[in-house]
């Protein structure tokens, strides 16, 4: 019988502190996908995409990382848990309350940023990123 290759996903510290935010904010987690007629919150990162994430940020050591659409602050734990280098991350939500909880849970990191406003004016000034994820 064939070896399994699936790995494990190991959820870092932040991320899980994500998660426990995303749940006090109400945004759900919908590993299976958004049914057909969906009219609700989009759903905060799931794991086997945020694993994706964090090898795409590891890889840009140094670079400037992009992220349309803070929500819950999921995604963006997923990015910053593995910036390499001096690489930063601007993450930026229209939603005040949520993009406030965020920038609160990454409030000691200086490499992450999180900005309340339209992605298409507060990102064109920061413009090119190494890495962007919408």
């Amino acid at each position: 019988m064939p070896k399994a290759i699936y790995t494990e996903v190991v959820i870092p510290d932040i991320v899980r502190n994500a998660i426990t935010l995303a749940t006090q904010l109400g945004f759900p987690m919908m590993p299976e996908g958004r049914q057909p007629g969906y009219q609700g919150l989009p759903s905060a990162c799931v794991p086997q995409v945020g694993r994706l994430l964090h090898v795409l940020a590891a890889s840009k050591q140094g670079g400037r990382i992009g992220e349309q659409g803070t929500g819950a602050g999921v995604g963006t734990a997923w990015l910053a848990s593995w910036l390499a280098g001096s690489a930063t991350l601007l993450s930026v939500d229209i939603n005040v309350r949520y993009a406030e909880a965020v920038a609160d849970l990454f409030r000691d990191d200086p490499r992450v940023t999180i900005q309340t406003g339209d992605w298409h004016t507060v990102m064109h000034s920061g413009e090119p990123f190494d890495l962007l994820f919408y």
